[in-house]
């Protein structure tokens, strides 16, 4: 019990750490982009480009986090890719 209250403070403290870190990191890319590009372009459809960085980002964090099921791990240690994923698909 111990360990979890001395270290709650620090661990609750992730989400503000967080906050304050993503929001370097927006500002940041923005004023880059918008320096990079100029005014005019970056108002005109650059500033869309964090916004597709961060769908990029998202779809890799949580593609690390999917576990592979144990036939396709199978198949690509036998090196039989195509056929594994015909497998995980078919309904028979």
């Amino acid at each position: 019990m111990n360990g979890i209250v001395r270290w709650s403070s620090i661990r609750s403290s992730g989400t503000h750490v967080g906050y304050a870190v993503g929001l370097i990191l927006a500002t940041g890319s923005v004023s880059l982009l918008s320096y990079w590009l100029g005014d005019a372009d970056f108002t005109a459809w650059d500033w869309r480009l964090p916004f597709l960085f961060n769908v990029v980002l998202v779809a890799l964090m949580i593609r690390s986090s999917l576990v592979e099921s144990p036939e396709f791990v199978e198949a690509v240690e036998r090196d039989d890719r195509g056929f594994a994923m015909i497998r995980c698909f078919s309904p028979w």
